[in-house]
């Protein structure tokens, strides 16, 4: 659901954003001959309805963690901060290269992400209700349409009748010809109850339905008009009306459609125009347009006085009404002309709009609600202090309430047995949990962090009690357990007081040796345990940092923060030791 009501607004988004730039060079290169755009309009409109798409990376692979996690600094030029052996603060003034550092669009991402990652838990809920909404609009747009659809037509099947005119029989006859229509065409007169315009209507049974006014046109004029009625029939013209009635159903909640739909109409039109004009030469323009003025003042004079309501608009009829219509047809006529270049440039932008919608839907589709819930990226070493810290395990989420419960951080490099340096944090005070060998250790991050990956290492290495040593080391502290006497209890609690709180920890033997402890590291760093812990160098990526949105104080012990400006309201201190 969440993903279907995504690619609806995403294609909704692209409609607009390329109806608005068809409307720009509609009113720029097409000025005076706005009807060489309607074909182009169609396939805007089925840009606009089908999700085409293809393999191309999803913009979900941005929410991964990169080397400054996700957000850009060039040339490590921020965050550089001067540090001496005693507590400095960050110099925050120093250039206004550094101040400049974390720039609007770093600053516009990482809002984007901690908004994306707090909306996971309502977005299957909030597309529920947008789909819910989104589909009763849409019935209510198609029935409306249908509804208008059958009562046109029957309103124009009841005030009309087979045309006899042996006149406006034969010169369409010779008309169908020339045009080499192969369709069977009805041909209708309306009533004189009924005064509207020529108009046509039906797509498997084409009707041409023609005015009382009509048999007063002179031979030429009346080629004209029913050359522009047939030109509708062989080009599907009403299917292509119902089509555009279909988009506008699917997108009834854009605004845009509707001004679509009337721009598509009035171009058909103009359209049709261009065909009578090519037909017969540009000379034939004023003639034309005399009887097209002269049908709709017949129509306008005479609709009040006998039907009240004239057909116009609706789902069969051609012609918009209205003199500013008019006089755009009159100057598309005279403006006439083949320009291949311009069409070209229409055909190139309709190419690009159609891939730009196939990147769009091809980038959004891998977004769900687990990519939402996991749009917050944090580096290795700091994401593995936040799942130490809240006891999470690699499938949880980092939300945006974790990090801004973080309020403290202190980051001490220190040597391990294996050689290598590793990070220790001490998070809001406390240091026990948060390190590459931690004191005491949450459930989750040991059972589903630690124990798998010292196992998987058990089963390769060539000493198969390496699991039973590690646990071992490990002593498993159960507040809840049925068996303990409430004076075991109280023992265990004024030991470890965290099991309060916690209920259930693992603590780290306090009698281990030091060569025990070098073991035990050993055994981490050959699982791979250690890897999110060890540094590469004294400087420290401090770019996630940008998401502890309540982070006060900072100290970095033995390294230098890169990457990241903190803020003012951030005090910042580094030392040597």
């Amino acid at each position: 659901m969440f993903s279907f009501v995504l690619s609806l607004i995403v294609l909704s988004a692209m409609f607009t954003f390329i109806s608005s730039a068809a409307f720009l060079i509609r009113s720029i290169k097409l000025r005076g001959r706005e009807g060489m755009m309607y074909p182009f309009w169609i396939i805007i409109l089925i840009i606009a309805i089908l999700p085409l798409r293809f393999h191309v990376p999803a913009i979900t692979d941005h929410f991964s963690y990169t080397d400054t996690a996700g957000i850009t600094a060039s040339n490590n030029i921020s965050g550089q901060v001067e540090y001496s052996d005693a507590n400095t603060t960050q110099d925050k003034s120093s250039s206004p290269i550094e101040n400049k550092a974390l720039t609007v669009k770093n600053l516009i991402v990482m809002k984007l992400r901690r908004m994306a990652a707090a909306s996971a838990e309502y977005a299957d809920d909030a597309a529920g209700v947008l789909f819910i909404l989104w589909l009763a609009g849409a019935l209510f747009s198609v029935a409306s349409t249908v509804l208008k659809h059958v009562k046109t037509h029957r309103l124009m099947r009841c005030h009309s009748s087979v045309c006899q005119d042996k006149r406006i029989l034969q010169t369409f006859e010779c008309l169908q010809e020339k045009m080499h229509l192969r369709r069977k065409v009805e041909v209708r007169m309306f009533d004189i109850d009924l005064l509207s315009s020529p108009c046509t209507g039906g797509i498997l049974k084409p009707i041409l339905y023609i005015s009382q006014n009509c048999t007063g046109l002179d031979s030429r004029k009346l080629e004209c008009v029913l050359t522009h009625e047939l030109t509708h029939i062989k080009r599907f013209d009403t299917a292509s009306r119902l089509f555009c009635f279909l988009v506008v159903c699917v997108h009834w909640f854009n605004p845009t459609s509707y001004r679509v739909q009337s721009t598509f109409i009035e171009d058909c039109e103009l359209s049709c125009d261009y065909s009578v004009i090519r037909g017969y030469g540009t000379g034939i323009s004023p003639m034309y347009m005399e009887a097209i003025i002269d049908l709709a003042q017949h129509c306008s004079e005479n609709c009040k006085s006998v039907f009240r309501e004239k057909v116009s608009g609706g789902l069969f009829l051609n012609q918009p009404s209205g003199m500013t219509f008019l006089k755009r047809r009159y100057a598309n006529m005279k403006n006439f002309k083949k320009d291949y270049p311009t069409v070209a440039l229409i055909a190139l932008f309709t190419v690009i709009s159609a891939i730009g919608s196939m990147l769009a839907l091809s980038s959004c589709s891998a977004i769900d609600t687990n990519t939402l819930g996991t749009a917050i990226k944090l580096s290795p070493p700091v994401d593995i202090m936040v799942r130490a810290y809240y006891d999470l395990d690699s499938e949880d989420y980092i939300t945006p309430e974790m990090v801004d419960g973080i309020t403290s951080v202190r980051l001490e490099a220190k040597t391990l047995s294996t050689g290598q340096t590793a990070v220790h944090f001490t998070v809001n005070g406390d240091n026990r949990f948060t390190s590459p060998l931690p004191t005491l250790a949450k459930v989750n991050y040991m059972e589903q962090l630690i124990m798998p990956g010292i196992g998987k290492y058990a089963d390769t290495a060539p000493d198969d009690k390496i699991a039973g040593r590690f646990a071992a080391y490990y002593c498993i502290k159960d507040i809840n357990n049925e068996e303990l006497t409430q004076s075991d209890k109280n023992v265990m609690l004024a030991d470890i007081p965290d099991l309060e709180k916690y209920g259930c920890v693992y603590m780290l033997d306090p009698f281990s040796t030091e060569r025990e402890i070098n073991k035990l590291t050993e055994h981490l760093g050959a699982a791979g345990l250690l890897e999110p812990w060890i540094l590469s160098s004294t400087e420290f990526d401090a770019s996630s940092f940008g998401y502890f949105e309540n982070l006060e104080t900072v100290e970095f012990v033995g390294l230098s923060p890169s990457e990241y400006n903190f803020p003012d309201n951030v005090s910042v201190y580094v030392t040597d030791e």
